[in-house]
C-alpha cells in the first residue's frame, strides 16, 4: 500500500470510528489521534495511558500508541466532564498528521522533539558549556553523524576554538587555530546556512587523500543577526553521508536557537565582568573616601536623604548620621544660627546646581556642643546632567588652625633667620660698590654691583612680608604707634611712587596737614603697596590718592586708577594669602600675593579696615578708613582675616 493511500485509509478509518485493520498494523498514533479513532475524549486516553491500561511510548514529550494496542483496549465508560466529551468521532477535526504516514510522523515528531529540546536548553540558563555539549549530542542524533564538534569564534572572528564535541575528536581541525588555516571555519565564517562540502575541501589534507564516494563533511555556522559566532562540524568518519532537505532546515533551526543561546551568553558574561568591575571600583572608592580626614557626605536628590558619611563624618558628629540626612544634620552658619530647609546648603546645593567653596559653617554634635567647619558643597549630576544629590566635604576649622600656626612658626623663624645673612649681605654691597665706582673703567662692575643690590634688597622685602604675616598669625606684629601727619605720608608717598613709571601720572590731593596718631611706616607701607598695584595692573592713566576726613573722627585715603577694574568673581577672595591683585592665586611673576592681605591686617590693627569698590567711571578704588587716633594695645591680634 503507498503513503497516499494508506492515509486515505486511515480518514476512512477515522470517520467510520473503526479501529485500523491488520494493514496498518505497523502504524503508530498520538493521544489525540487515538481518541477521535475511538470516539472518545483526549482525557479518557491521556487517564488509560497514565494508569496502564494503553500501552505507550514516549519521544520526547510525545506519547505514541501502536495500531496494535489502540486495536486491543477497550475504553470504560466515559468519564470526562460533558463538554469534553466527544460520543461520535468528529472526521472533520482529524489533525493534518493523519494526512502523512506514521513512519513521516514520528519522524516530523523526532525532529520537532529535538527542536524542542535545543530550544528549552538555551531558555533554561544552562551552563554554555553544557548547553553546547547538548547541541552536538542532539546534532549528531539528529544528523546521524558519528563526530561532531562546536568552535566558537573571536569576537572579531579571527580565531576559533573548540568548546565541545561529541564522539571521536575531529583531529583535522586544531583545538584553537586561525579562521583562515580552517577551510571548514572559514566556510561556515562566510556562509549562512548548513552544506555538505568534500572532505578534501573541508580539510585539506596534505597530501590530499583517496575518499568513499559520497562521503562528505556536515558544516554550519552559528549566526546572531548579522554575526557569525561559531561553526558546527560534524561526518560520518570517512563514510558516505546524504542529508535530506528536512534534515538541513532542522539543522539550521538548531543552530539559530544555539546561536541565541551562545549570543546571550556572551552579553551575561561581559555584563558579569562589567558589574564586577563597577562594584571593585566602588568598594575602592568607598575605601578611598572613608579614609579621607575630612568629613565627606552624600545625599540623594531631591528628599536629601543620607547615602554615605565616611568615618571623619561621624567623628565630627560624634555619633552615625541620621538617615533623614540633609534636613537632620544641624547645620548652622558661622554665627551658630541654624538653617531653615529651604536654606540647608545641601539643599540650595541640589535646587541650583552650583557648587558652593569655603562656607564656614558650625553643626552640632551629638552631645550637644558645637564645631565649627570650613565646607564645600557640589552637586552629583548623572550623565544626563541631571542633578542626583549633593556631597558636602567638611574640615574641622580647629584642625586648620593648629597646621596654620605650626607653618606661621615655621615662616616666622627661617624669615628672622634670613633676615640678618640679608643685611650683611646689603652691607657689603654697598660697601663694594662705593669701592668699585671710585675707578672709572669699573663701570660695568658697577652696574652690576646695582643690579644685585636691587635683588637683594627686593629679597629683603619678601622676607620682611613673611615675617610680617607670621607674626600677625602669631600675634607679635608690633605697631609703633606715634603723633603723625597724615597728609605728608601721603605725599611721601606719591612722590616715592612716580619714577614707577612713565606710563601712569600718579597725583596726590589731600589737605596742608592732618594730624593722626597712626604708626606712620605700616600706613606708608599700606598705601606703597596700593599705588605700586595700581601701577603693576593698569596699563596707564591716572593714579591718585586722596586723603579726606570723613564724619566723626574717620580719616579716608583713597587709592583710584583708571584700569578695567577687578572682576566680581575675583573680590571675595582678593584680601586672602597667596592671592594676586588681578584675583589670580600666586603662581609666577613678582610678589607673593601677599600685599593686600598684609595691607589689610595693618589697616584692621589701627582700629579700621581695607576695602574695595568700584571707581566711578571704570578703575578700582581701595579705601583705607582709620580712625584719627587710633586704639590699639600695640599688638596686632588676628583671629578671623575673612574680607567682609
Amino acid at each position: 500500500m503507498s503513503r497516499s493511500s494508506l492515509a486515505v485509509s486511515k480518514k476512512s478509518q477515522a470517520s467510520s470510528g473503526q479501529p485500523p485493520d491488520e494493514t496498518s498494523a505497523g502504524n503508530v498514533y498520538t493521544m489525540a489521534e487515538a481518541a477521535r479513532l475511538k470516539g472518545v475524549s483526549y482525557h479518557t486516553v491521556s487517564r488509560a495511558v497514565r494508569r496502564g491500561k494503553l500501552p505507550a511510548r514516549r519521544l520526547g514529550r510525545m506519547a505514541l500508541i501502536s495500531a496494535d494496542d489502540l486495536r486491543a483496549w477497550r475504553p470504560m465508560r466515559e468519564r470526562a466532564p460533558l463538554k469534553y466529551r466527544r460520543r461520535e468521532p468528529n472526521p472533520d477535526a482529524t489533525p493534518a498528521l493523519l494526512d502523512l504516514a506514521s513512519e513521516e510522523r514520528v519522524e516530523l515528531a523526532e525532529r520537532l522533539s529535538l527542536l524542542f529540546e535545543i530550544i528549552h536548553g538555551a531558555a533554561s540558563d544552562l551552563p554554555k558549556e553544557e548547553f553546547l555539549s547538548l547541541l552536538a549530542d542532539r546534532m549528531a542524533t539528529a544528523l546521524d553523524l558519528r563526530r561532531v564538534a562546536i568552535w566558537e569564534f573571536a569576537p572579531a572572528g579571527e580565531r576559533a576554538t573548540r568548546v565541545a564535541a561529541f564522539g571521536p575528536a575531529i583531529s583535522e581541525i586544531p583545538e584553537a587555530a586561525a579562521t583562515s588555516e580552517a577551510p571548514a571555519l572559514a566556510h561556515a565564517a562566510t556562509a549562512t546556512g548548513p552544506a555538505l562540502l568534500d572532505v578534501n575541501e573541508a580539510f585539506t589534507p596534505d597530501p590530499p587523500r583517496k575518499v568513499k564516494r559520497g562521503a562528505k563533511v556536515f558544516v554550519t555556522p552559528l549566526r546572531s543577526g548579522k554575526r557569525t559566532l561559531g561553526a558546527i562540524v560534524g561526518d560520518q568518519l570517512g563514510n558516505t553521508l546524504a542529508l535530506s532537505a528536512a534534515q538541513l532546515s532542522l539543522a539550521q533551526g538548531m543552530a539559530s536557537q544555539a546561536a541565541v543561546a551562545l549570543d546571550c551568553a556572551r552579553m551575561q558574561a561581559i555584563d558579569a565582568t562589567h558589574t564586577e568591575r563597577l562594584e571593585s571600583a566602588h568598594r575602592r572608592l568607598l575605601a578611598v573616601v572613608d579614609q579621607l580626614p575630612q568629613g565627606v557626605v552624600i545625599v540623594d536628590a531631591p528628599n536629601g536623604h543620607l547615602i554615605l558619611a565616611n568615618r571623619a563624618a561621624e567623628e565630627l558628629w560624634g555619633a552615625p548620621l541620621p538617615e533623614a540626612g540633609a534636613n537632620a544634620l544641624g547645620l548652622a552658619d558661622g554665627k551658630g544660627t541654624l538653617f531653615a530647609r529651604d536654606e540647608n546648603p545641601l539643599n540650595l546645593t541640589m535646587s541650583s546646581g552650583q557648587g558652593r567653596i569655603g562656607e564656614t559653617l558650625m553643626l552640632t554634635r551629638a552631645d550637644g556642643s558645637r564645631v565649627t567647619v570650613l565646607a564645600n558643597h557640589a552637586p552629583v549630576v548623572d550623565a544626563a546632567g541631571r542633578i542626583m544629590g549633593a556631597v558636602s566635604v567638611l574640615q574641622n576649622v580647629a584642625q586648620l588652625r593648629a597646621l596654620d600656626r605650626a607653618k606661621d612658626e615655621f615662616l616666622s623663624v627661617a624669615a628672622h633667620e634670613l633676615r640678618n645673612p640679608l643685611t650683611s649681605l646689603h652691607g657689603n654691597l654697598q660697601l663694594l660698590l662705593r669701592h668699585v665706582q671710585k675707578d672709572p673703567e669699573r663701570a660695568e662692575d658697577a652696574t652690576r654691583l646695582e643690579a644685585i643690590i636691587s635683588q637683594s634688597d627686593r629679597l629683603a622685602q619678601l622676607v620682611g612680608r613673611l615675617l610680617d604675616v607670621s607674626r600677625a598669625e602669631l600675634g607679635r606684629l608690633d605697631l609703633e604707634i606715634d603723633n603723625a601727619d597724615a597728609a605728608a605720608i601721603v605725599r611721601r608717598v606719591v612722590d616715592g611712587a612716580r619714577g614707577l613709571s612713565t606710563a601712569h601720572r600718579i597725583r596726590g590731593d589731600a589737605p596742608e596737614s592732618v594730624l593722626v596718631t597712626w604708626d606712620a611706616i605700616r600706613i606708608e607701607q599700606v598705601l606703597t603697596n596700593l599705588v605700586g598695584n595700581a601701577v603693576k595692573y593698569t596699563p596707564g592713566g591716572d593714579v591718585v590718592v586722596t586723603l579726606e576726613e570723613a564724619s566723626g573722627d574717620l580719616v579716608r585715603i583713597s587709592v583710584r586708577d583708571h584700569g578695567p577694574g577687578i572682576r566680581n568673581a575675583d573680590k571675595s577672595n582678593l584680601f586672602e594669602r597667596y592671592v594676586r591683585a588681578n584675583g589670580d592665586i600666586q603662581s609666577e611673576g613678582d610678589g607673593l600675593g601677599l600685599g593686600l592681605y598684609i595691607s589689610r591686617l595693618i589697616a584692621r590693627a589701627h582700629g579700621g579696615d581695607l576695602t574695595l569698590h568700584d571707581a566711578a567711571g571704570g578703575g578700582a578704588l581701595f579705601v583705607i578708613a582709620i580712625p584719627r587716633r587710633a586704639d590699639v594695645s600695640g599688638t596686632i591680634q588676628l583671629h578671623s582675616t575673612t574680607p567682609a
